[in-house]
């Protein structure tokens, strides 16, 4: 059942440490999330089957973030030009 912690009626920490060690996964569903004390719970996490080390996990979500801008560069070098073709590039 999904549950909303607002850390100040129900906190974030306590919930997952009840849930967690018994959990075979986690989906984690976030608009906005203040990461001060997840320290607190990442050893719970990445404790999950299935997990990635967190260093291995930063690497390759940094080396994808890398394709990713360089793709964004190519498509805004791209839009710079048909700009330019339209009459509108400067």
């Amino acid at each position: 059942m999904p549950q909303i912690f607002d850390n100040i009626e129900l906190k974030l920490f306590d919930g997952l440490c009840k849930v967690l060690p018994g959990a075979e996964a986690g989906a984690f569903c976030v608009g906005y999330l203040n990461l001060r004390g997840w320290g607190q719970v990442a050893d719970l996490v990445e404790s999950l089957p299935g997990g990635e080390p967190f260093e291995e996990k930063m690497g390759r979500l940094v080396a994808k973030l890398r394709e990713q801008q360089a793709e964004a560069a190519k498509l805004d070098a791209a839009i710079a030009v048909n700009l330019k073709e339209l009459g509108y590039g400067g």
